[in-house]
């Protein structure tokens, strides 16, 4: 267990990557052929908001200030098989910084927050992975 992964630097990189990906997805729908995998890819950005959004209110909890202003993200997707590819990987890193956050803190609130998150983020990878599965 690493009981410095809760710390300020990890909390931007959260919201960075949370942000990153709610383009990311919204770009990935565009692409989408088929209307049950773009409801699929609208409900995992639903998602990444969701998470953004609480990265944000911990910040200000945490640190009494704003997080810093993102940039908006502009994300090139080649295709969307393309896309659910680098987005698999992408839900596997986030998983994994939740979960060493998650367990780098005793506070039951936030870490009732990082569960749902690493929860979410192991579940969109597994979606994808099936839709990757239906598009061979």
């Amino acid at each position: 267990m690493n009981q410095t992964a809760f710390n300020r630097q990890n909390l931007l990189k959260a919201l960075k990557g949370e942000h990153e990906a709610i383009a990311f997805y919204e770009a990935l729908a565009a692409l989408a052929d088929n209307s049950d995998m773009r409801v699929m890819i609208e409900k995992i950005r639903a998602d990444e908001e969701k998470h953004y959004d609480g990265f944000t209110r911990l910040y200000r909890r945490l640190f009494r200030q704003e997080p810093p202003v993102m940039e908006n993200a502009k994300p090139y997707i080649e295709d969307f098989e393309t896309g659910l590819r680098t987005a698999v990987h992408d839900e596997l890193e986030a998983y994994e910084l939740y979960r060493d956050m998650y367990l780098g803190i005793a506070d039951p609130t936030i870490r009732n927050f990082l569960l749902e998150a690493f929860t979410d983020e192991n579940e969109h990878a597994a979606h994808e992975l099936l839709m990757l599965t239906e598009l061979a």
